[in-house]
């Protein structure tokens, strides 16, 4: 690697032999993980007997390249042909990957899609019981597609348009803003979380909401 002292920072540096010619090769930053692999993901779920009965697949809407971008519903038994008990009391709102190059974010995605609707799970169990997960895994499919790091397909970092999102240009951020100030309305709306990756810090933290009250401090 090359450093610059004065500014503190550098280049890696490295060489590739290529063991067979004429090959396609990809390098990443990250390990992907592809639009594709989030639709087939969610097809996983729902093709299996026991997990299928929790999610509830729906579109948010339409991305400017006209690629769905997928909005899952879990709780206990949402798709179920008979829903019992009682109506979840909380509505949590979980979102990723409006940074296509994030892809680490897109794996703890996920994570937390497989172990919300684990049926032999008994804290999935409570967590479904209790709450009406909203997820938005993938907030930016048409950055992700065509291999942008941290644009849109209208070179827009979306992350830096949730103040005023524009219907046409931003339609992935217009639509999650407008649902998560209709769950708020509701009244249920307990967490909004946005999973990201970082260049360079290490290891898992959140950043909260500056408010005068401790509730953000002890959510973790």
């Amino acid at each position: 690697g090359i450093r610059d002292r004065k500014k503190n920072c550098g280049a890696l540096t490295f060489d590739f032999r290529f063991d067979h010619g004429h090959d396609d090769c990809y390098i990443a930053m990250c390990y992907p993980y592809t639009y594709s692999h989030l639709l087939n993901d969610i097809r996983g779920i729902k093709r299996n007997i026991y997990t299928q009965n929790h999610l509830k697949m729906k579109e948010l809407c339409r991305t400017l390249a006209g690629n769905a971008c997928p909005y899952l519903q879990i709780s206990q038994g949402i798709s179920a042909p008979i829903r019992t008990g009682e109506s979840p009391e909380h509505d949590i709102v979980v979102m990723a990957r409006v940074h296509p190059g994030e892809t680490n974010a897109s794996w703890m995605m996920k994570g937390l899609l497989h172990f919300l609707v684990d049926d032999s799970d008994k804290e999935a169990t409570e967590l479904r019981n209790k709450c009406t997960f909203h997820i938005i895994p993938m907030l930016n499919p048409d950055g992700v597609i065509n291999g942008n790091y941290r644009c849109s397909l209208a070179c827009v970092d979306l992350n830096r348009c949730w103040d005023k999102p524009n219907r046409n240009t931003h339609p992935t951020v217009y639509y999650a803003k407008d649902l998560i100030a209709n769950l708020k309305e509701r009244g249920k709306l307990a967490v909004v979380v946005d999973l990201h990756g970082h260049s360079k810090k290490m290891n898992i933290f959140m950043y909260g909401c500056k408010t005068s009250t401790l509730l953000e401090k002890v959510l973790p």
